[in-house]
C-alpha cells in the first residue's frame, strides 16, 4: 500500500488493516481528532479469500482524489489491468464504482500507472513510471503529453499538506 495519505472531506484517508485479516479505508477526522472505517470497492471485500493473488508485492493498490471523490486505483496481479474505482457518496460503500479499466496492453509498460485526472475531453491522465501520458478509452490508445515543449519525463513527489506555518518555522 502507500506510504503516505489522502486528504478530501477534512479527512486524510489510507489503507490499513485491523487485528489479523481485516483491511480498510482508515479516515481520521482532522477537526475532531476522531478515526472512523471506510469500506473499500466491492471486489475487494473478500480479500482473505484472495491470498496469492493480493500479496501486497504483486498488487498495487492506490488511493486517490479524482473529480471531488476518493478513489482506489489497482493494478490487478492476474491479468495487469488497471482498474479505477471511485466513491460516489462519499462513506457509502454501495456508491463504489468501477469508472475506468485499462488493460495491460494498452499501456506497454511494466510499472504501475496513476491515474492523476480525467479531463473534460473524456482523456485520462497518467502518470506512468516517471512519463506523463493520456489514455483515450474509446481508443484505448496512449500517448506521450507535453506541455509547451517540457518533455514528458517527470519527477514525482508527494505533497503532504500541513497547518504549520512556514513563517514559525523559519523564525524558531
Amino acid at each position: 500500500f502507500q506510504p503516505y495519505g489522502v486528504y478530501l472531506n477534512g479527512f486524510l484517508h489510507w489503507v490499513g488493516q485491523y487485528g489479523d485479516s481485516s483491511t480498510f479505508i482508515w479516515a481520521f477526522d482532522v477537526e475532531r481528532e476522531h478515526f472512523h472505517q471506510l469500506p473499500l470497492p466491492p471486489c475487494y471485500l473478500d480479500l482473505d479469500q484472495l491470498p496469492s493473488c493480493l500479496d501486497l508485492q504483486e498488487t498495487q493498490f492506490t488511493l486517490g482524489v479524482l473529480n471531488g471523490c476518493l478513489s482506489v486505483t489497482v493494478r490487478s496481479c492476474s491479468t495487469r489491468n488497471i482498474n479505477v474505482w471511485m466513491m460516489k457518496d462519499y462513506g457509502i460503500s454501495e456508491s463504489w464504482t468501477k469508472e475506468l479499466e485499462i488493460s495491460n496492453e494498452a499501456l506497454d509498460s511494466p510499472t504501475f500507472a496513476r491515474v492523476l485526472k480525467f479531463t473534460e475531453e473524456g482523456k485520462v491522465l497518467l502518470l506512468n513510471g516517471s512519463h506523463l501520458q493520456a489514455y483515450t478509452p474509446g481508443t484505448r490508445g496512449v500517448v506521450m503529453v507535453e506541455v509547451d515543449g517540457i518533455p514528458s519525463l517527470i519527477d514525482e513527489c508527494v505533497h503532504i499538506p500541513s497547518f504549520v506555518r512556514l513563517r514559525d518555522i523559519m523564525s524558531g
